[in-house]
């Protein structure tokens, strides 16, 4: 059974989400609170989920 369409499992909503999260980390780079490489290995992640 699936589950109740609901504001937040429709793909638009996650997608949002999923931006807002992306460029919070890349604020939180911007601004040195975490170091290069964590903010690279995260953005490789997110291109191997999306690809």
């Amino acid at each position: 059974m699936k589950p109740f369409p609901t504001k937040q499992n429709t793909p638009e909503y996650m997608k949002a989400e999923l931006y807002a999260a992306l460029k919070l980390i890349e604020q939180l780079y911007i601004d040195g609170y975490i170091p290069k490489h964590i903010y690279q290995n995260i953005c490789k992640e997110y291109h191997k989920e999306c690809a």
